[in-house]
């Protein structure tokens, strides 16, 4: 007697696998734990929301209300904007130091580690700036420490790319949201129209899969975070010496 097939699982016996790949970063700097615990999961939450819209306009979108290379390109220089002043800071950071001859860099007693799982190409981005952040606290309390600056320097240098995190989350979740909504109304309007093509059935599943997840707590939703915030020490002038230190020697 012929083996009997299995049938396939039907669509809400199952869940998308959602592929990721898994990092453990441990980060040093109160500045750092607080960015991370407050706007990193936003950051990355919305990055999948985009991924979600690109990926849905290869599955045949018929709709030419939304662009979404212009929309997915601003979000790619938005990051690397970001990126790129944190790595220019460090490197300017870390050449006042070697000109000093100074090697040891100071030392922290909470180092605090959290698993992240990287869905999107963005989010590798992402998560390197907020790794990269954390390295330049550990610069500047070094050239703190060490009389090379004051801290109202190194606060005003913190504080500033702290807040750029909480913009750059907030610009995300605006662009994700009306990337998601248009997108929802292009597919429910083909589904209406008595457009036939699968991919319509297919993205709307995909849409209810991730605002389900999202209110699951599933989704990459905020962490509580027991870290103090940035004391940061509004003085006059402190922009001013923050980037005089490009001319210290």
């Amino acid at each position: 007697m012929a083996n009997a097939k299995k049938e396939a699982p039907r669509f809400k016996e199952w869940k998308r696998s959602n592929p990721g790949v898994k990092r453990v970063e441990q980060f040093m700097s109160n500045s750092a734990k607080y960015a991370v615990t407050h706007h990193y999961d936003s950051v990355s939450k919305s990055l999948f929301a985009l991924d979600i819209v690109c990926r849905s306009r290869a599955k045949s979108d018929k709709t030419s209300s939304f662009d979404f290379d212009e929309v997915i390109g601003a979000v790619e220089k938005e990051l690397a904007d970001l990126a790129n002043e944190i790595c220019a800071k460090n490197e300017q950071i870390n050449a006042l130091l070697t000109n000093h001859e100074i090697n040891d860099l100071v030392e922290y007693e909470n180092p605090w580690s959290r698993e992240f799982i990287i869905k999107t190409p963005q989010s590798f981005t992402a998560l390197k700036m907020f790794t990269d952040f954390d390295k330049l606290n550990t610069y500047l309390d070094t050239a703190y420490l060490y009389g090379l600056t004051g801290k109202v320097t190194v606060d005003e240098i913190s504080y500033k790319i702290a807040n750029q995190f909480k913009e750059l989350a907030r610009s995300l979740y605006v662009r994700s949201t009306n990337a998601l909504r248009q997108l929802r109304e292009s597919r429910e309007a083909n589904v209406a129209a008595g457009d036939t093509d699968p991919s319509n059935h297919e993205v709307l599943a995909e849409l209810a899969a991730f605002e389900s997840a999202d209110q699951d707590g599933s989704a990459g939703g905020e962490q509580d975070a027991q870290v103090a915030p940035v004391d940061v020490a509004k003085t006059a002038g402190a922009i001013d010496k923050a980037e005089g230190l490009q001319h210290a020697s």
